[in-house]
């Protein structure tokens, strides 16, 4: 019998399996098969930032349950109109939206790459889908309609 760790260990597998490198027809199937995905195209010019986009995409990943893909190809970079490494796009029930900040602007890399999760979070949450936080008991019982986007799982502590 599978207990509710066991599941979500599960689930932190099989969410984990899509955030690798790939070619434009994985790229394609799992356009199929998933609703949202967070597409990161990155080069080699940008490490540490790489490296922090790639932590707040796994974040997001594991979190709000969303797929995330690494691109390096060019030629599958060029298809979505990626001119400039690196970049970040959100693949929505069909619809494809470019992040618009320049993600090298900031010295700060941690900070251009929490300012791309909250950009990811803000969509999600303006297109009613669901998210997945943690809410102390006494403020959603004390305001519940804050929280109208959250699937509310309570954890044994």
């Amino acid at each position: 019998m599978i207990d509710c760790f066991d599941s979500f260990l599960v689930l932190q597998l099989f969410m984990i399996h899509y955030s690798r490198v790939v070619g434009q027809s994985h790229l394609d199937r799992v356009f199929s098969r998933e609703e949202v995905v967070l597409v990161l195209f990155i080069d080699e010019s940008t490490p540490m930032l790489n490296a922090a986009l790639k932590r707040a995409g796994r974040d997001l990943e594991l979190t709000f349950g969303l797929a995330v893909i690494d691109v390096t190809d060019v030629e599958v970079a060029a298809s979505f109109n990626v001119t400039a490494f690196p970049t970040v796009v959100l693949y929505e029930d069909g619809n494809f939206k470019h992040y618009q900040k320049d993600l090298k602007s900031d010295k700060n890399v941690t900070k251009s790459a929490e300012r791309m999760h909250q950009w990811v979070i803000e969509r999600l949450e303006a297109n009613d889908r669901i998210v997945v936080k943690a809410i102390a008991s006494e403020d959603f019982k004390s305001s519940p309609d804050d929280f109208k986007h959250v699937r509310a799982y309570i954890m044994p502590e």
